[in-house]
């Protein structure tokens, strides 16, 4: 699964945080020499190091360089507690060590000892000072390390409480988990897959079609619904679904063959759900972006988008519609979607990283007006997303390809 993007969920959990409550008088020392000589300190004062690896584009990055590292109860810790050393991945020579690391979303938080050896690693940014030294204290906290279940995998791999810890702790650095999951349920027989805990397992990190667990879900369906009420198992079955078309048809690098879609289609047609019929149109469209087949996804949108499309929980395919189609009812369907992820995230605080994607939804609205003919709203949403891109020193091209269209939309003739 693509981190970077299963990660963006990460941008609102510290918008609330009230920054005024944290000190700025001491800040975390970060080293400036290579890593060479960081480890050389590290064996030198018998300390960990402590890496942050960021980029100039992670919002969440920035709030934590900003508010976290110079708040004196934090600094102090880390200054006290560890070798601190700041790696940003954009740069060319950081490229490597990112890859090797298997770091896939920012902020990264890795701790190694001395040898380079990986000794615990979070992905995100925390909300207080105080979560930020609780989670710095785990670093000491060996049995419930990274490193600990990391290198002690192969020994317990056929120990299902060890492994389902394990699938927690990786959850949290935001590090592939589907193997580890898969060896979970090996250890499980056909009959303890509807007990509490692994129904728990199940609806919470099922996102593999082929797999035994959810092959044993489709087939036993009705079961599942006798222990666990029909609302529940139903709210269950859509988020498991969703996640599958997200791994199988988004966050994959390979365009799956028919043959796959097509078997998937069935396990959805094999659902006893009331909303089985917004599923398959849901794997259908993302399956016609994940091939390109543009036409066969508008047509579907104008034939059965008036029933479904609200259902679709981001904005992927709206952008879609917004870059390529001229359907009518296509477009007024992405403009409605627009409109609705903008009322949704004037709830929000007005930060950075919320600025910077509210820009970016009001230039696709804008782009779906200027189709539709609407001049008085595209201007309102072209202007909007300029002002939110001018406030943001990493988005210049996009900024310029938005002030390309307001030049468009100033062309349109006045309603």
């Amino acid at each position: 699964m693509n981190k970077l993007r299963s990660a963006l969920y990460l941008i609102t959990a510290f918008v609330a945080c009230n920054t005024s409550v944290f000190s700025q008088n001491r800040a975390v020392r970060f080293e400036t020499t290579s890593f060479d000589l960081v480890k050389a300190k590290a064996i030198k004062e018998n300390k960990i190091i402590f890496i942050t690896i960021c980029t100039n584009w992670c919002a969440p990055c920035k709030w934590m360089k900003k508010t976290l590292y110079t708040n004196d109860t934090v600094a102090d810790y880390c200054n006290a507690k560890f070798i601190n050393f700041e790696v940003d991945a954009t740069l060319g020579l950081n490229k490597e060590f990112t890859r090797t690391g298997e770091v896939e979303c920012f902020p990264n938080l890795m701790f190694m000892d001395a040898d380079g050896k990986v000794v615990h690693r979070f992905c995100g940014a925390p909300q207080t000072a105080q979560e930020m030294i609780d989670m710095l204290s785990k670093v000491f906290d060996t049995p419930n390390t990274f490193g600990y279940y990391y290198y002690s995998y192969k020994l317990n791999k056929n120990n299902p409480k060890f492994l389902m810890d394990y699938i927690q702790v990786l959850q949290k650095t935001q590090l592939p988990y589907e193997k580890i999951l898969a060896e979970y349920f090996k250890t499980q027989k056909d009959e303890q897959l509807t007990t509490r805990v692994n129904w728990e397992v199940l609806k919470a990190n099922c996102q593999d079609n082929r797999s035994n667990e959810f092959n044993y879900f489709i087939r036993h369906q009705a079961v599942y619904k006798k222990l666990y009420t029909d609302d529940s198992v139903n709210t269950a079955m859509v988020d498991i679904v969703e996640r599958i078309i997200q791994e199988l048809l988004v966050f994959n690098n390979y365009v799956i063959k028919e043959s796959e879609f097509l078997y998937f289609c069935n396990q959805i047609a094999l659902l006893d759900s009331p909303v089985k019929e917004q599923e398959l149109f849901m794997a259908r469209v993302f399956y016609y972006r994940k091939t390109h087949n543009r036409k066969a996804m508008f047509d579907l949108i104008h034939n059965e988008g008036k029933q479904y499309f609200e259902k679709i929980r981001d904005e992927d395919i709206a952008s879609s519609v917004a870059e390529y189609a001229e359907d009518t009812v296509c477009l007024r369907l992405a403009s409605a979607h627009f409109r609705m992820l903008l009322t949704r995230m004037a709830l929000y605080d007005n930060n950075e990283s919320n600025i910077s994607y509210i820009a970016n939804l009001n230039k696709k609205y804008a782009q779906v007006m200027y189709k539709l003919n609407d001049k008085k709203e595209a201007l309102r949403a072209v202007q909007l997303s300029l002002s939110g891109f001018s406030k943001d020193d990493t988005n210049k091209e996009r900024y310029n390809e938005t002030e390309e269209l307001y030049k468009k939309i100033l062309k349109m003739p006045d309603e």
